[in-house]
């Protein structure tokens, strides 16, 4: 039997959620809304027992295993946070909190319970087109990587009433909602992360007619921004949220003998001295029943993704229970090294840190560094400056008492650290 869900959140992207981890097979047995009549009323639309508008009533559920974070972006590190912090698995929408410190405070939360399951929803990864690009690359296919050019048309963002989506400071704009996944796919590609990023950002629709006057839009509706990767790589990537209706995604890696190209779940590549562009692959166009009543909300490629992820998280506790073999083995138990694949929150932190960074440059103009995941509130630096100020006062205390050097041992009493999960 699978481990329960129980899901924080009442927007159209937690109904996606809770369709998708039914249709998977797990149970969802409780709703944490930002009002008790939300909960209530999703709760009887989809059937699921149990309802509140209190998280913690949701995380001290019995009936819940697995925490699945939507909702507003500004509580995603809160709930995540509290959620390991009691043994409860966790699957989060992103981004990976609103700040570099939200983020790094998830990161050392999931390191103190490496156990448990903390992935995010960036469902790129488990598209077969990306897999196979992957493979390619790997393989010499088209040489060094040069250069990467991403591009997303979409329809605006903005919905019929003003909310988070229209706040860029609660997470609203087309960087953060599609920008992240760019980033970490673009991560998972090329297997080395960014370290200076140039962007900028602008916000051409700040108020519409079904919106209140004195209601203004401060989340973006456009965004252009440029990496620099270690290697030498150069990534390009343009977000324009003003397009009609059809939704495509392009990313195209350029390299010394050729290139590979993905149209949203398809792949394409041209390989240097051939006049032809050939499709590696296709995706194919199974039972589409499930997506159809939320291809409007979000993009068919993102709905598939989302659904390979949810079946890998299934696959990995249904190892452990087959090698269990008997019926004393813990449902909640889950095989991480299968699911190696799907982002994690240090994959979280990386991504939050380079969305701030093309923040910043928008407002410097000028390309900014990226600050790596622990470069800053790391608790180890946290507690080595501690000690540092403790000794600095011992020494200058007037009565010249001489400060003596704490054993290892000692160190590891006072101090806890927290190794990193490699």
């Amino acid at each position: 039997m699978l481990p329960s869900v129980g899901v924080f959140g009442t927007d159209h992207q937690a109904q996606i959620l809770i369709a998708l981890f039914k249709a998977a097979g797990f149970p969802v047995t409780a709703i944490c809304g930002s009002t008790y009549e939300s909960a209530k009323s999703l709760a009887n639309d989809l059937k699921v027992a149990f309802h509140t508008n209190k998280i913690q009533e949701l995380l001290l559920h019995n009936e819940v295993d697995i925490v699945c974070v939507a909702g507003t972006p500004h509580q995603y590190a809160e709930v995540c946070t509290k959620a390991l912090s009691i043994g409860k698995h966790v699957f989060s929408s992103t981004p990976a909190g609103l700040t570099l410190k939200e983020a790094n405070d998830m990161l050392n939360k999931a390191q103190y319970y490496p156990k448990l399951l903390s992935v995010l929803n960036h469902p790129l990864r488990f598209l077969s087109a990306y897999s196979e690009a992957k493979n390619l690359i790997k393989e010499g296919r088209i040489g060094e990587i040069l250069i990467c050019e991403c591009r997303i048309h979409i329809k605006s963002l903005i919905g019929s009433s003003f909310d988070w989506h229209c706040d860029s400071t609660m997470g609203g704009g087309v960087l953060q909602t599609y920008g992240s996944h760019i980033v970490d796919i673009l991560s998972f590609l090329l297997e080395q992360k960014a370290t200076q990023a140039h962007g900028i950002l602008e916000t051409f629709v700040k108020q519409t007619d079904k919106m209140p006057n004195f209601r203004q839009i401060s989340s973006d509706d456009f965004c252009s921004f440029q990496l620099k990767y270690p290697s030498g790589i150069r990534a390009c990537v343009t977000l324009n949220a003003h397009m009609p209706n059809n939704f495509v995604q392009e990313v195209m890696l350029v390299g010394s003998k050729g290139f590979l190209k993905i149209v949203n779940c398809n792949l394409y590549g041209q390989i240097s001295g051939s006049d032809t562009v050939e499709c590696l692959y296709t995706e194919e166009q199974g039972d589409r029943s499930l997506y159809s009543s939320f291809e409007d909300i979000l993009p068919g490629m993102y709905l598939l993704g989302c659904e390979q992820l949810i079946e890998g998280i299934k696959l990995a506790f249904e190892s452990t229970q087959l090698m269990g073999m008997d019926r004393s083995t813990d449902r909640r138990n889950a095989d991480i090294n299968l699911i190696t694949a799907a982002a994690n929150f240090e994959n979280g932190c990386y991504t939050r840190s380079v969305l701030d960074a093309i923040f910043e440059s928008n407002k410097q103009r000028e390309w900014v560094e990226i600050k790596q995941p622990g470069e800053e509130f790391s608790v180890n630096t946290f507690w080595s400056s501690k000690e540092c100020s403790l000794q600095q006062s011992g020494m200058n205390n007037t009565d010249n008492r001489v400060l003596k050097p704490r054993t290892d041992t000692q160190k590891q009493r006072s101090s806890p650290h927290v190794t990193k999960k490699r």
